[in-house]
């Protein structure tokens, strides 16, 4: 975006510039090319207002009438960062590249003393999966998707067959849910821990005829009841 610069070479007419520009909430920027060891309102030097130039003819119509303006110049000047938001952005990627070292750091650490698995995390690290090192079956997948190394579901298999998943969705590290799956990936079980109190308080199994059952801890002792039997029809 290009800028205009407004040098005034006298102080005081510029100090009053700045008065009617703050006075207004007029965007402006300051410049001012003096000799600071010799503080003086008269003192020579240039004084320089800096404005979007698309703001030119408004700035002419606030001040120009009554201040006279010894010089103009333009010159396009880039588009630069604000220094705050630059600073946010470099804290956030400092974190951010931070926390990639450990986990990277934490998975080569694992992967050199784990004795029968390996871990790696995929391109935008949200999902770490676990293999077998002799096989290369997949024996578990944990998925985080804020980054918080607090895995809000993890899938289950026995031997590259998904068998269960377990979902933890407020992030206390305790599931609430637990899917059970058969071998050709349909449900047979879903256990649910409503009042998150580490038991599951509701349950539902698939028989192999079809008919499923459902259970359920009314009087949370840690221990289903049978609540009912649904045919398959």
């Amino acid at each position: 975006m290009a800028e205009i610069i407004v040098s005034i070479e006298n102080e005081i007419e510029w100090k009053r510039v700045l008065n009617l520009l703050h006075e207004s909430s007029f965007p402006y920027r300051t410049n001012t090319l003096t000799d600071s060891s010799f503080p003086s309102l008269n003192q020579a030097g240039s004084f320089d207002i800096i404005i979007a130039e698309k703001d030119y003819d408004d700035f002419l119509k606030l001040v120009g009438k009554v201040h006279p303006i010894q010089r103009i110049t333009a010159e396009p000047i880039a588009d630069k960062p604000k220094p705050g938001r630059f600073k946010t952005v470099l804290v956030l990627y400092a974190i951010v590249m931070t926390v990639l070292f450990a986990r990277y750091f934490y998975i080569e650490q694992r992967n050199t003393t784990e004795k029968n698995f390996v871990y790696e995390w995929n391109l935008d690290n949200t999902k770490l999966t676990m293999s077998h090192k002799k096989t290369g079956d997949i024996y578990a997948v944990y998925y985080d998707n804020n980054f918080d190394f607090n895995y809000e579901k993890v899938v289950s298999y026995h031997k590259g067959i998904k068998s269960s998943m377990a979902l933890d969705n407020d992030e206390d590290g305790q599931a609430e849910q637990e899917i059970v799956y058969e071998k050709t990936g349909k449900i047979i079980g879903n256990y649910i821990d409503i009042d998150k109190d580490g038991f599951f308080d509701e349950g539902m199994m698939v028989l192999e005829s079809g008919d499923s059952l459902k259970f359920a801890d009314q009087n949370k002792n840690g221990v289903f009841e049978l609540l009912n039997r649904l045919p398959l029809h």
